[in-house]
């Protein structure tokens, strides 16, 4: 009963984990829309999880992608938001483009968390009762 229990498990858990990795496919790219002295603003459209206190960079698209300055997102109003910067390698200006990563969810509130607990309860369960 056991080897099958643990044959079960090794299953499940290659059944469950994630086909494949997703690296850099988290990032948003918004147009800059006004520069300041040590301010700009950016179109979010209509992307709700655009917030302040949110980190990203602007980059140069014309020169793949190049950094040119980080910046904190300081507020933000209707379809553009407000960002300040704090630190620029050259000057930002119109023709550069925002990166934004997409916020994770908490643990508690992702699918996986909760298979993996409900699984792992069975089988303990299952490996207790034994």
């Amino acid at each position: 009963m056991r080897a099958a229990l643990t044959i079960f498990s090794l299953v499940t858990l290659f059944v469950l984990s994630p086909a494949r990795a997703h690296t850099q496919e988290t990032a948003v790219r918004f147009p800059v829309v006004d520069v300041g002295d040590t301010t700009f603003t950016f179109r979010v459209g209509g992307q709700q999880w655009v917030r302040a206190g949110l980190r990203g960079i602007v980059v140069d698209p014309r020169q793949r992608d190049v950094l040119v300055a980080r910046f904190r997102v300081s507020g933000v109003s209707g379809e553009t938001a407000r960002a300040v910067i704090t630190g620029q390698a050259t000057s930002v200006n119109a023709s550069h483009t925002v990166l934004l990563d997409v916020p994770q969810r908490p643990w508690y509130r992702q699918r996986g968390f909760w298979i993996g607990s409900g699984v792992g309860a069975a089988v303990g369960f299952l490996l207790g009762r034994l």
